[in-house]
């Protein structure tokens, strides 16, 4: 009721498409996505998407985040072939914009790898998670909690390849570092 509430408000005093606005609808979206009404959260996040394209551009972090929101929303109700030319092509525009090392690139190249090992596209997905964490392990260090991620998103390729020793080598490490690190 708050965000539906400050949603009204916001299209009466800003209008429909004022960057405000827009945060209240993708607001409500992931809401939406966590209730498990993905029909609501899929509009929501695809007109989110549509109106910042059009207005901020495509190379917008705004708008870069609901590219990866929408692709993650498809991804996780299973519509792979809408996500990940999506989720492909916002990585593209954050490589091309921000370069290989900024955070929100490897975080669509860590959430493409998912997308990847849960089509069961396993080299693929071992490729880029490989690849974005020895850039997180170079940039950030061994604990940081990017990196960590990373090394658990590589374990979970290792599961899906069924390649158990390595996962659970992995897993052992992330464990261990989680717990030094966040006690």
């Amino acid at each position: 009721p708050l965000f539906t509430k400050a949603l009204e408000v916001s299209r009466r005093s800003k209008g429909e498409e004022h960057p405000d606005t827009l945060i209240y609808i993708n607001n409500l979206a992931i809401l939406y996505a966590r209730q498990g009404d993905y029909a609501r959260a899929e509009s929501s996040f695809e007109r989110v998407l549509e109106v910042r394209e059009r207005v901020l551009g495509e190379a917008h972090s705004y708008t870069l985040t609901s590219m990866n929101n929408l692709a993650a929303l498809y991804r996780n109700i299973g519509k792979y072939g809408l996500a990940e030319p999506l989720q492909n092509r916002a990585w593209e525009i954050q490589r091309r914009v921000l370069g290989n090392e900024h955070p929100d690139t490897l975080l669509s190249m860590h959430n493409l790898s998912g997308l990847y090992r849960a089509q069961g596209k396993f080299t693929e997905a071992e490729s880029l998670q490989k690849g974005a964490l020895d850039i997180r392990r170079r940039v950030l260090g061994e604990r940081h909690p990017d990196t960590l991620n990373s090394m658990h998103g590589l374990s979970l390729v290792f599961l899906g390849k069924r390649q158990y020793p390595e996962a659970e080598s992995l897993l052992n490490q992330v464990l261990e570092r989680r717990r030094q690190v966040l006690g």
